[in-house]
């Protein structure tokens, strides 16, 4: 997979119950639905930086669940400009960020489902064809931690490490 629309296709075959993960759903994990509508960002990000966050991305959808990874992120998301850091406590929640990587189209995330513990990002976008160049518009929001276990990113999922007892 490798166009965004077809993350669209796999939000359908997800609900159907057809896929495998490295993550195996739990019946007492949350299942339900985050309204993402009046938190996140978003901005233009050039594709060269993205490379620079470790390892969090897979076809478009990332996650970061602690507050190190977080603070490179924010410096590429804002690309130096002195914007002030979200204060994100990353014991309560973990943060999803979304982007088409074919194509240069405006997303947002306007809400996560949740089943069994596995976190899915609604995602709405525009539709051009426009090939990423230089930069990717993406989107980035917070979502409560507890009770989701990873986030489904295309064909495998990305785990929520556990948190760290200071």
């Amino acid at each position: 997979m490798k166009t965004f629309p077809s993350l669209v296709i796999l939000a359908l075959t997800l609900h159907c119950g057809c896929f495998t993960t490295q993550v195996k759903p739990r019946d007492d994990a949350f299942t339900g639905h985050v309204n993402t509508s009046a938190f996140g960002w978003t901005s233009t990000v050039p594709v060269k930086n993205l490379k620079k966050v470790k390892g969090l991305f897979h076809e478009g959808i990332g996650m970061i669940d602690n507050a190190d990874d977080f603070d490179t992120f924010w410096n590429i998301f804002t690309l130096n400009q002195p914007i002030i850091r979200p204060g994100i406590d990353f014991s309560n929640f973990i943060v999803i960020m979304v982007y088409s990587p074919e194509y240069y189209n405006i997303c947002r995330i306007i809400g996560v489902d949740v089943n069994k513990g596995l976190a899915l990002p609604i995602i709405s976008s525009t539709r051009t064809k426009l090939k990423v160049q230089e930069t990717v518009y993406m989107s980035v929001v917070p979502i409560p931690r507890e009770g989701v276990l990873a986030v489904i990113s295309g064909d495998r999922t990305l785990k929520v490490s556990a948190v760290k007892k200071p």
